[in-house]
């Protein structure tokens, strides 16, 4: 599976409010949005990942992918390879020309 700046959680304080009110609808309850968040239902048939967040992406929230990520670590441990790059915003992948050398960190799980 791979995730780039990924919407992953619904919840208040996390998810990206345009994507949720999309799929989900303007008042969800609290079951569907449970539901829908995927770090909740991290498990042993998730498969390996490779997840790509920018630091600065102001559309969707680095803690999203953050979220997943510690939840790898603390619970599965299926293959991940974790990809931080700190500029170029949401729509990092159409601006690769412009990402310097040095400016992303790649881990390993």
């Amino acid at each position: 599976m791979i995730l780039i700046n990924p919407v992953i959680s619904f919840n208040d304080s996390t998810t990206h409010e345009g994507s949720r009110n999309q799929l989900l609808g303007v008042n969800p309850g609290k079951e569907m949005i449970h539901f829908f968040s995927n770090e909740l239902h991290v498990n042993k048939q998730t498969p390996g990942t490779i997840l790509i967040h920018t630091n600065d992406d102001k559309v969707v929230s680095v803690k999203n992918s953050i979220f997943f990520l510690q939840k790898n670590y603390t619970k599965m441990k299926f293959p991940l390879k974790y990809i931080f790059i700190r500029e170029g915003g949401t729509m990092v992948f159409f601006k690769f020309p412009n990402l310097r050398s040095g400016s992303a960190v790649v881990f390993t799980g």
